[in-house]
């Protein structure tokens, strides 16, 4: 009986290949920071999941993992405009998950807020175009002063205005008073008060 054909070399590499960014992603994803610094290289710094066209730096912006995308972006060769199966980049991600920092070191490394995903919204408005930078910016805040920097640029913005959620503004006023009560003072609640009148 004669033995069995081994799988060809070629079906063994995409085997491994599979696994390999299988094995990033999912540390990449799971926040594993030792794991992932070790896996990741110029090999498979753009490694697209198959399924979807999520790659690394995809994954750090949407789980906002800012260590992991600052070290995707170090390694050099990133294309940090890179779209996946939706036409969504980095910045689509960040922006929808409300990832502040991760927003601005995006930007910072060249992210493209114009680029558009296959429905149409830019970057900068989110995967579904309903975000505003500096709702996303109010929700980070640290300070009255971050607060009412945020409050005036929305106030400012009338385009932006159209697409602010009230319910969402309301959240942030609710947590920042919850958790930052020093810092949402009495300037800031009658700033607040008076986008809300504006929208």
């Amino acid at each position: 009986m004669p033995a069995a054909a081994s799988p060809a070399p070629a079906a063994n590499a995409l085997e491994a290949d599979t696994k390999d960014w299988k094995k990033l992603h999912s540390a990449c994803r799971w926040g594993k920071d030792g794991d992932f610094s070790a896996m990741l290289g110029p090999s498979n710094i753009n490694s697209a999941d198959v399924q979807n066209g999520n790659r690394p730096i995809h994954i750090a912006s949407q789980n906002g993992h800012l260590n992991l995308l600052e070290l995707i972006l170090r390694k050099g060769g990133c294309e940090v405009n890179a779209q996946n199966n939706g036409g969504q980049t980095a910045l689509h991600m960040a922006m929808e998950y409300d990832y502040y920092e991760c927003v601005n070191t995006l930007v910072g490394a060249g992210a493209d807020k114009s680029l558009k995903n296959t429905a149409g919204h830019e970057a900068w408005n989110g995967i579904d175009g309903g975000k505003v930078y500096h709702v996303v910016a109010l929700a980070a805040a640290k300070s009255s002063e971050d607060h009412l920097s945020n409050l005036d640029a929305l106030l400012a913005d009338e385009e932006a205005k159209t697409r602010i959620d009230k319910a969402e503004l309301v959240q942030i006023r609710m947590k920042h008073k919850k958790d930052e009560e020093c810092h949402w003072n009495n300037e800031v609640e009658g700033k607040f008060k008076e986008l809300l009148a504006a929208l």
